[in-house]
């Protein structure tokens, strides 16, 4: 299951353009307007950077030039967030690649004063961008890429990575031999002396950095060194994953609408003019409940079919299914209102009952079911920060407040497959990104955290709605992105493991995508 999207998250914003042309014949002695500049033929879009990409502090982005097939033109691509992150580097290498991975150009570019580089981009080719973080950064992907070249035996590169992209300490390249002592006997003499390491990194950087086992090994920024990039392997799953999407303002109709994604591949579900948001899967029967204009709360079959209404549901939203052996649904009334409830019904409309009334003045925003007697939920005031909180169905007891953390907004709860694990989100405060936070839960009201998660580039800073995976080893979370450099913010859907290694974007849509759940 997946906590549905907080009620601070979204506003459907109507946007409507009214555009008048007019039209009249002037005089050949007539002053004549100058001619408009012709429209760019190609722009550029973020990607994925490519698997096995060597980056040490993250800080490799990638583009794809769309538009014209075979078109080219000049295009200022926007490095100040990054300047924000690294310091006012002044420097950038660009490599251009084609689909195939193989590097046509590898150039240094100037950064201009307004925070930009320039870049012919050419329509179909893609741009692997590394800012110039200075002589450690450079000297390292020196080393990295001679260790890819040089004959050191592939057991050795595992603790070459930790030395030089996982410690604090700085040191000269010829001290390799002294701090791995499988290098006892060989000769280190084509690493060179430059200064390297102090970089402090974690995850995959310090397990295998250059993958030496593979026929391609990983593509290192270090001029002349790489001439392919490994092919990107688009992310596959067992599980599916059915999320909303919100096409891009302007798009007609402007309607939310329930998507599928399952190998790599996006099915519109609803396809309909409705609006239709907040799925669930039953992690049983794998039935799909969902909010829709055309009559409230409905039901449908993982592929769209099979429709549904249920009756009396008319103002609820953001339901979510029970757990065990009683069907039943748990919504929301009058989602994003002050002083709003939370009901169970069952699928024929009967049953209603009042399950949790949110404190006066407060609106519950978000819920999940832990098992088919308690559910977790978040609530907040107004001005006021949010908090979790877990309320026995079954029992005429008020919902006990687990969080109570008045200056942290924890929002957003789910509770994995297992129903061991909850994960929810916490806005980040004094300009840090949000997070993704997993507990252990403990019944009556015990939260044990494990692990905190943040996602990185090209996630952008904030995070919404998550899900766990089918096997609850990691996390489906959508996360802002800007698309468009410069231009287009966007919701997308990552993936990332537990321990926050491993991210990977699932999505790439013109639209924001969110509230994922995942079909086990």
């Amino acid at each position: 299951m997946r906590a549905s999207t907080s009620g601070r998250s979204f506003g459907l914003a109507t946007l409507l353009m009214i555009t008048l042309s007019f039209v009249s014949c002037a005089r050949k002695d007539q002053p004549q307007h100058p001619p408009r500049p012709p429209q760019l033929t190609v722009q550029l879009k973020r990607i994925e950077v490519p698997g096995r990409v060597l980056s040490i502090a993250n800080e490799a982005i990638a583009f794809e030039a769309t538009g014209q097939a075979d078109g080219s033109n000049e295009v200022n691509v926007s490095l100040r967030r990054w300047q924000g992150r690294f310091g006012e580097f002044q420097r950038a290498l660009v490599f251009e690649y084609d689909k195939t991975g193989k590097v046509l150009s590898e150039q240094q570019s100037n950064v201009l004063p307004d925070g930009a580089i320039a870049i012919k981009a050419r329509g179909g080719n893609r741009y692997l961008i590394y800012p110039d973080l200075g002589v450690r950064f450079n000297n390292a992907y020196e080393v990295a890429c001679k260790i890819q070249k040089a004959r050191i035996p592939k057991t050795l590169v595992p603790p070459l990575c930790t030395q030089i992209f996982c410690t604090d300490n700085i040191f000269k390249a010829s001290q390799l031999k002294d701090r791995v002592p499988g290098l006892k006997d060989q000769s280190v003499e084509e690493l060179g002396d430059a200064v390297i390491g102090g970089f402090g990194g974690t995850g995959d950087i310090c397990n295998e950095c250059l993958h030496t086992s593979e026929p391609v090994g990983d593509f290192v920024p270090a001029r002349g060194c790489s001439g392919v990039l490994p092919p990107y392997e688009p992310p596959t799953s067992s599980s599916q994953i059915l999320f909303t999407r919100i096409p891009p303002i302007g798009a007609e109709p402007f309607n939310f609408q329930i998507f599928k994604l399952a190998n790599g591949t996006t099915t519109n579900l609803s396809n309909n003019e409705q609006f239709e948001n907040n799925p669930d899967v039953n992690h049983r029967t794998r039935k799909v409940v969902f909010f829709s204009t055309e009559s409230g709360l409905m039901t449908m079959s993982v592929n769209g079919t099979n429709r549904s209404a249920i009756p009396n549901t008319s103002g609820g939203g953001h339901p979510v299914w029970s757990r065990n052996g009683e069907d039943f649904i748990v919504f929301i009334t009058l989602p994003g209102n002050v002083d709003n409830t939370i009901h169970r019904i069952r699928l024929d409309g009967s049953g209603d009952v009042l399950v949790a009334q949110a404190l006066s003045d407060h609106v519950i925003d978000a819920l999940d079911v832990i098992d088919d007697d308690h559910i977790i939920f978040s609530q907040f005031s107004l001005g006021a920060k949010s908090d979790l909180f877990i309320k026995d169905m079954r029992a005429n007891t008020p919902p006990v407040n687990i969080t109570n953390s008045p200056n942290v907004d924890e929002i957003s709860p789910v509770v994995s497959h297992s129903g061991g694990l909850i994960a929810f989100q916490v806005r980040g405060t004094g300009g840090e990104r949000d997070s993704i936070h997993v507990a252990r839960l403990t019944l009556p009201s015990t939260l044990t955290e494990i692990a905190v998660i943040r996602l990185s580039d090209p996630a952008g800073d904030f995070v919404r709605t998550c899900d766990f995976s089918g096997d609850d080893s990691s996390i489906i979370v959508s996360a802002s992105v800007i698309e468009t450099e410069g231009s287009t913010n966007t919701l997308q859907l990552f993936s990332i493991k537990l321990d926050g290694t491993g991210q990977v974007r699932l999505t790439f849509s013109d639209g924001s995508d969110s509230e994922a759940t995942v079909v086990p």
